[in-house]
């Protein structure tokens, strides 16, 4: 599980089926995260996973729905779809 900052971590992925998996974020409250896919653990070019879907925590936005806001806790709960069957993701600051 890769993050970007000291203080961000997905803490649990968990696969549901279909291509679609459950992720656990643990960041800043109230802070907008990204989360991104890559083939391998170089994130130079990797793809900004859009179409989250909220599961619990503050909201998700921005285009495509791409950006999560954890909650006053820190914490957010998504579903994303992985279109690779080898994929690595990480989370990252939005801005």
């Amino acid at each position: 599980i890769v993050s970007g900052a000291d203080d961000l971590a997905i803490t649990s992925i968990e696969p549901l089926g279909g291509g679609v998996y459950e992720l656990v974020i643990q960041g800043s409250a109230s802070s907008d995260y990204r989360i991104c896919q890559a083939a391998d653990l170089d994130f130079t070019n990797a793809t900004v996973l859009e179409n989250l879907v909220l599961v619990s925590g503050g909201a998700v936005g921005g285009t495509n729905n791409s950006v999560v806001t954890t909650g006053s806790d820190g914490a957010a709960t998504v579903r994303v779809t992985l279109t690779e069957l080898k994929n690595f993701v990480a989370a990252e600051s939005a801005f």
